[in-house]
């Protein structure tokens, strides 16, 4: 009797970071949906539409880790087991990527996993409007100049911060992994920014040095059922475009943007309006007092609250200690000196087996006090000036 031949193996293919349904997905990406036995899809992200896939495809919701969670690498080891299971019985799999980073399980890439297992796989990167496989050679053009395509970039700001970032570098062709540096939370109490916001009519302007202070303090005053647009005297100045955008979102406008993204740049411009005025400065728990010293200087009485706490992450993932030490992450990203001295304390020497991406000459500087010299530095001090100095490897000036 003839033994029984073994089933081919399936193939596997990853799509994401999904921002849309499948209407919005590319043509190689909705092709590898149609072609689907098993589909799974990130909760955080819109299913994939039926009538892209065939009838008979099964369907299957996963839920990430929360946004308050570790990453859990029991999550990504559920996804590889199920993969593993559709590719060995024949089946084609594909994986919908959610965008949101909080989806993502710090540590070795699914790929990787995969590879090892022996499976086929393909990963389809999906950008706003575009998509690029890691499977086409890099002058495609559907993969841009300047591609960080077959480069790994460990991803080191809080986890709600990471999307934009995440989104952008894996559009480029780069795989990305999240290892936050620093976590966000509430203030540890609200009693201080409740007095002050009660008495906004009393301030002449607002400061926010952070996206994470607009949203922290705008919330608020959801909460205390109050809005901003009842003190039409306020004005409102940001530390930066992205802070600017954010206070736009709100329905508020922005007075004054400096023409650097740092603080002393912004406490030259309002110094101009300092004196006999008063400010209220949004800020985080930590951070350099220099907006303030300025602003006190020009003749200003500055009141500051503390709106959203940042505190260090203490132990990094194990897998995001063994892909630097395998050679396996090409960058870094570092956005704050806050993010610098974490990851200092986190990862000592293991944090220059990678190529260590600065976002500004102060965030520079502090790497460079702590032993750790930058390969780039953002110009301007942007996630997308960030993004540009690694395609370009700008070297900042020491």
């Amino acid at each position: 009797m003839q033994a029984p031949q073994p089933t081919a193996l399936g193939k596997v293919y990853l799509i994401g970071p999904v921002t849309g349904d499948s209407h919005w997905l590319s043509g190689p990406a909705k092709q590898c949906l149609a072609e689907a036995h098993l589909v799974l899809y990130d909760r955080t992200a819109p299913p994939p539409r039926t009538d892209v896939l065939r009838p008979s495809v099964e369907l299957v919701p996963l839920q990430p880790p929360s946004i308050q969670a570790e990453y859990l690498a029991w999550f990504q080891q559920e996804v590889i087991a199920r993969l593993l299971v559709a590719t060995k019985s024949g089946r084609t799999a594909v994986y919908l990527r959610a965008a949101r980073p909080e989806a993502a399980v710090a540590g070795v890439d699914e790929t990787e996993m995969l590879h090892a297992a022996g499976v086929p796989v393909e990963v389809i990167l999906e950008a706003a409007e575009s998509a690029c496989s890691t499977n086409l050679p890099q002058e495609s053009p559907r993969c841009t100049a300047g591609s960080l395509l077959g480069k790994h970039v460990l991803v080191t700001r809080p986890v709600a911060q990471s999307a934009d970032l995440l989104s952008r570098l894996r559009s480029l062709g780069a795989e990305a992994t999240v290892q936050p540096a620093i976590e966000i939370a509430p203030p540890p109490a609200w009693e201080p920014v409740d007095r002050a916001l009660v008495r906004l009519d009393c301030f002449d302007w607002l400061v926010f040095s952070s996206v994470n202070g607009v949203d922290f303090l705008l919330e608020r005053l959801k909460t205390l059922d109050m809005r901003p647009q009842l003190f039409p005297n306020l004005r409102f100045a940001a530390i930066g475009p992205s802070t600017a955008e954010r206070l736009r979102q709100w329905g508020l406008e922005v007075t004054v943007v400096p023409p650097q993204y740092r603080a002393e740049s912004l406490a030259d411009l309002l110094a101009e309006h300092g004196a006999g005025k008063r400010f209220l400065l949004a800020r985080a728990s930590r951070g350099r007092e220099v907006l303030a010293e300025r602003l006190r200087a020009s003749g200003a009485t500055v009141e500051q609250i503390v709106v959203y706490t940042s505190r260090d992450v203490r132990y990094p993932e194990p897998m995001v200690v063994a892909m630097l030490r395998a050679g396996k992450c090409d960058w870094a990203t570092v956005t704050s000196s806050a993010i610098a001295r974490s990851l200092h304390a986190m990862l000592g020497a293991d944090l220059d087996r990678a190529r260590l991406a600065s976002i500004s000459p102060i965030t520079s500087a502090t790497l460079r006090e702590l032993g750790h010299e930058p390969a780039v530095e953002a110009d301007p001090y942007t996630t997308e000036g960030l993004v540009r100095a690694m395609l370009e490897e700008r070297r900042p000036e020491a």
